[in-house]
């Protein structure tokens, strides 16, 4: 694993289980929301889990969780957010 991926065993969003998540596969996911393309409700919860998971790791020198932030702002700009998130 480099320094700007986590991986996780939980399946999310078109990441495979255990996949790593990487700078450039959460510019990729911001793009897709930002452009509107539909993000089931379940898949939001587990998108969000991973990118908690970002946010928490401070093992990849705040790169990634930049990253993640970023990515939680557009959703909430796109009001994808749930209240328990």
């Amino acid at each position: 694993m480099t320094a700007t991926e986590i991986s996780s065993p939980n399946h999310a969003g078109g990441w495979g289980i255990g996949s790593p998540i990487r700078r450039s596969d959460l510019a990729l996911l911001r793009k897709a929301i930002r452009e509107g393309w539909d993000v089931p409700k379940g898949t939001r919860r587990e998108i969000m889990d991973r990118l908690k998971e970002c946010l928490e790791s401070d093992r990849h020198n705040g790169r990634l969780a930049i990253r993640a932030a970023e990515v939680i702002l557009e959703m909430s700009r796109q009001n994808l957010l749930t209240d328990d998130d």
